[in-house]
């Protein structure tokens, strides 16, 4: 099983330390995670909801998607893998997008690329990681870890510090590609689960729905119907700053919907134009194990 990236549920969380935000996930409880990546939020949220719940894992690229699969694999429990792109489309037609995917960095796959914000975003993290010492394992090697490290003591503008910086992550943005993948509307995709079509006239609720897809975010909501809305009690997510309205416009989504909404961002995330949002549907409480 993959574990060298810390636990995906802090990635999840961020903002201000404790956050005012709690979403709680019942025994037997349903979680789809949209931008599963290579399973590790998947397999935290498979663990929390018990052998009784269930994870809709949503992944496109296919390295990751391959990964998930073999991590999955190896969980004993409810989690579930489903493979398929999601694009921003109500109809129940599934069809393919184009998705930039990188060898060198699993978690920047996405259907709207944009070099120069993902670089920029990159090179933030790493520094905010070398200077709290959180997250180091997702950098690369121990050795050039600790080298970065060292260099960084002498100054965050030290020319061969930045030198060291500016080329991982041009080898990581060189290592992009294009690949077509599967898409289809989230309500399709939830539609496709036998689980939560076992009983149509009382919809099984969402008790949280998890969003990491590298500025897409706003694609995802639209392709929800607006019965599947009524589904989910708790949201989750990464929210980018480029991308259709940015952060606010995720925000603004999700109290349309009737949700409490609060936005923040972990320090790890400074100065990368990520934030995290979170909504909670008014009057679900506090049922809905903490994850933030």
């Amino acid at each position: 099983m993959y574990t060298r990236v810390p636990a995906d549920a802090r990635a999840v969380g961020g903002g201000a330390w404790p956050p005012p935000v709690e979403i709680r996930l019942p025994d037997g409880g349903t979680v789809v995670d949209v931008g599963a990546n290579i399973g590790l939020f998947s397999l935290w949220a498979a663990r929390r909801v018990g052998a009784t719940g269930r994870v809709l894992s949503v992944e496109p690229a296919p390295d990751a998607r391959a990964a998930l699969r073999d991590n999955l694999a190896r969980l004993d429990g409810g989690a579930r893998c489903l493979v398929c792109g999601v694009a921003a489309v109500r109809s129940d037609r599934a069809s393919t997008t184009t998705m930039t995917v990188y060898g060198a960095a699993a978690g920047w796959g996405t259907t709207l690329p944009d070099a120069r914000s993902t670089g920029a975003a990159a090179a933030a993290f790493v520094d905010n990681a070398l200077e709290t010492g959180e997250a180091e394992g997702a950098l690369g090697p121990p050795a050039l870890v600790a080298l970065a490290r060292w260099l960084r003591r002498r100054g965050p503008l030290d020319v061969v510090y930045q030198a060291l910086v500016d080329a991982g992550v041009r080898r990581a943005l060189a290592s992009a590609r294009e690949v077509e993948v599967p898409a289809a509307s989230l309500s399709t995709i939830l539609a496709r689960d036998e689980r939560l079509q076992e009983n149509p006239e009382r919809a099984t609720p969402i008790d949280l729905l998890k969003i990491d897809v590298e500025a897409g975010e706003m694609e995802v909501l639209a392709g929800l119907s607006d019965a599947d809305w009524g589904r989910v009690q708790a949201v989750a997510i990464e929210a980018h700053s480029v991308g259709a309205g940015g952060h606010a416009a995720a925000a603004w989504a999700l109290r349309a919907r009737g949700f409490s909404v609060w936005e923040g961002r972990d320090p790890l995330l400074e100065g990368t134009g990520l934030k995290m949002v979170r909504g909670l549907r008014k009057g679900a409480g506090k049922e809905v194990a903490e994850i933030f």
